[in-house]
């Protein structure tokens, strides 16, 4: 979760997924969450793209964007292949049947919104065949509190989401989501070999009149790239060098960084450059703290990230 302390009361956390037979994802029950950092490690294969992904599809704003004018909206299908036969109806065998339940809490008043996110198969559509619709459901312990409040009906109390709350029963919680997956990443100078032509990075210089420069994000990137990695960003070059986007082709959209000291742009490590993919995601939501009065907090799902043991950690 990226806080804005401000207006953090405001903003839906997630507090616990119910995942049952989904992929290779069986009887998970109240996978808890804390607020702020959360770190999901293990081999290859047990499934913590798909727990990520699957968080990341349960939240999402498209009204708000960032420097780019990208919303803050990932799409499942952008990142893992999604097939018809995955979708299941009422009809079909029950040995087939998957849940997935994500748990969200308002700490403002203290309500309480449950989501279930289900593969929807959409023949005619082009670009979104299968997608993962985030549905409203009232638990039962949840309809507990609202017999409390005069509601007699779950119906009941979905319409009064919709109406009052603004939350539409089919559609995510309003909440600004980043999904990154950092495994797919490749150095600089890999993508330009003559072996993968296709996969060409490409950089485009920054102006002085972007809204990175104007709102001060290049500051806040080198301050946080050398929170980590110290001197690695000249500070004294800030006023005169405003940093550049790049553009991988094997990747979604364009990062912003900022030049390292002696390392060249196509020269870098792969965790020089991942570091600078969170980075500019962070500053991303920093961009909507300074200049969206209404931003509250989002969350940023950031996949195969590699610790100090080479361990694969999500």
């Amino acid at each position: 979760m990226v806080d804005n302390i401000e207006n953090r009361k405001d903003s839906f956390v997630l507090r616990s997924l119910d995942i049952s037979n989904f992929r290779n994802l069986h009887n998970i029950r109240s996978m808890s969450f804390a607020r702020r950092i959360n770190v999901i490690s293990g081999q290859n294969g047990v499934g913590k793209s798909n727990i990520l992904a699957l968080i990341a599809s349960g939240t999402g704003n498209t009204k708000m964007t960032n420097t780019l004018g990208n919303s803050f909206q990932p799409e499942f299908s952008q990142y893992f292949m999604i097939y018809p036969e995955e979708t299941v109806t009422k009809d079909d065998d029950p040995s087939k049947r998957y849940f997935v339940y994500a748990h969200y809490s308002r700490e403002r008043d203290e309500l309480t919104i449950t989501k279930r996110l289900s593969l929807k198969n959409n023949p005619g559509s082009e670009g979104r065949k299968v997608q993962i619709v985030p549905r409203t459901v009232i638990t039962d312990e949840e309809m507990t509190r609202w017999k409390h409040l005069g509601y007699s009906t779950k119906t009941s109390v979905i319409d009064h989401l919709s109406k009052n709350e603004k939350l539409t029963p089919a559609a995510r919680l309003p909440v600004p989501t980043i999904y990154d997956s950092i495994a797919r990443l490749y150095p600089l100078g890999e993508l330009n070999s003559a072996k993968k032509p296709t996969n060409e990075a490409k950089i485009r210089k920054l102006r002085k009149t972007n809204k990175v420069i104007t709102n001060d994000l290049n500051k806040d990137y080198a301050s946080l790239y050398n929170a980590v990695l110290p001197d690695s960003v000249e500070t004294a070059s800030l006023e005169n060098d405003f940093g550049y986007y790049v553009k991988k082709e094997n990747t979604l959209g364009e990062k912003y960084t900022m030049p390292i000291r002696n390392t060249r742009e196509l020269s870098r490590s792969v965790g020089q450059d991942s570091l600078g993919v969170i980075i500019s995601n962070l500053i991303d939501f920093d961009y909507l703290k300074k200049t969206n009065k209404s931003y509250s907090g989002g969350i940023l799902c950031i996949d195969e990230a590699l610790d100090c043991n080479n361990k694969v950690t999500t």
